[in-house]
């Protein structure tokens, strides 16, 4: 003979996603910021590209050496082994097709960075050489999939896609420089995430005017990327609730 209350807390999580295996540069993300004009949802569109490295760099096109370059938790943040420069097109292949938690891909990986802010140098990522012109269509194949899911009615929106952001080649603060171990890897700074819009490749991707390059030759690939709006989640993942009490 009493009135009976009860309550119940949520918890939102974005769960467990992939990274894209590409890396993009932490200068290019802040010019993109600096120049785009934001949507009215705030979202800022912005073009990466990726080509032929100079000497001593020639194979260098951005792919990253996952999960063999991947640094093991509990262990060495900086992975010590880059001189198979593996990460073949398959693997590759499964963790593009992973992305935004879109499918089962690659395991669950740990942290690239110091969360706690201690000052800890960035840990350092295995790179992987050569173009891979298949894994440009894997990026691709990747978004029309997304949206055939959406016009199925059976995804909501385009899941936020985490992206690995390295410091920049130099010796001026904060740059780092490129770790070779012998191989060469990559200094991960953070992650940020970004919608994919589009993968362009060899001359589709010379003939996007907002698609830049240094230098000419077929081998290049461009991404477009399109910033997460004011009322998404920039850390990636699709948002989890679940009842906890």
């Amino acid at each position: 003979n009493g009135t009976v209350v009860a309550t119940a807390t949520a918890e939102w999580t974005t769960g467990n996603t992939n990274p894209a295996p590409v890396k993009i540069d932490q200068l290019k993300v802040e010019e993109c910021l600096a120049g785009g004009v934001p949507n009215p949802e705030g979202m800022v569109d912005c073009w990466f590209t990726f080509e032929k490295g100079k000497a001593p760099l020639n194979a260098d096109w951005g792919w990253l050496n996952l999960p063999e370059g991947w640094p093991v938790k509990g262990q060495d943040p900086n992975p010590m082994k880059c001189s198979t420069q593996a990460g073949g097109a398959k693997d590759l292949g499964d963790y593009i097709g992973g992305m935004g938690g879109m499918g089962a891909g690659g395991a669950a990986l740990p942290p690239l960075w110091d969360e706690t802010g201690g000052g800890n140098p960035p840990t350092y990522v295995c790179s992987a050489t050569g173009h891979k012109a298949a894994n440009v269509e894997d990026f691709q194949q990747w978004v029309d999939d997304v949206q055939a899911l959406i016009a199925q009615g059976k995804l909501a929106s385009e899941p936020v896609v985490l992206f690995p952001i390295v410091a920049c080649n130099g010796a001026v603060a904060p740059c780092h420089p490129w770790l070779t171990t012998p191989g060469m890897a990559y200094p991960v700074v953070k992650l940020q995430g970004f919608f994919v819009k589009e993968a362009l490749d060899g001359k589709a991707a010379r003939n996007e005017p907002n698609c830049h390059f240094t230098r000419k030759g077929s081998d290049v690939f461009c991404l477009h990327l399109q910033t997460t709006g004011l009322d998404d989640s920039s850390t990636g993942g699709r948002p989890i609730v679940r009842l906890v009490g």
